[in-house]
């Protein structure tokens, strides 16, 4: 999964496999190997799709200004496909959004 194939909903268009799309919204994503031993966990779900400027002013990887989405994952994380830097990068939520924002 690379940042641009991330739409600004949330939903993935492989750029391997024509025609395949799945919003990511509930579903269960592969963890980096670095969460994986902290977790323990191998996949988490999507609980939000939010609007990348709602979490970030400046994107945490090249310090460019963000776009597209962020995705809210169960364990608070959060992963923002970084369009800007093309980087897929994994943030802890510090502040614990609620869901209901």
């Amino acid at each position: 999964m690379h940042p641009n194939e991330i739409d600004d909903d949330g939903t993935w268009k492989s750029d391997i496999h024509e025609g395949i799309e799945l919003n990511l919204l509930g579903e269960k994503i592969p963890l980096p190997d670095n969460l994986k031993k902290e977790s323990g966990d191998t996949h988490a779900e999507v609980l939000a799709v939010l609007n990348v400027i709602d979490v970030f002013t400046i994107c945490p990887n090249c310090n460019s200004s963000p776009y597209g989405p962020v995705l809210m994952v169960e364990g608070g994380w959060y992963m923002y496909p970084a369009k800007c830097c093309d980087f897929m990068l994994w943030v802890k939520n510090k502040n614990e959004i609620p869901l209901d924002v």
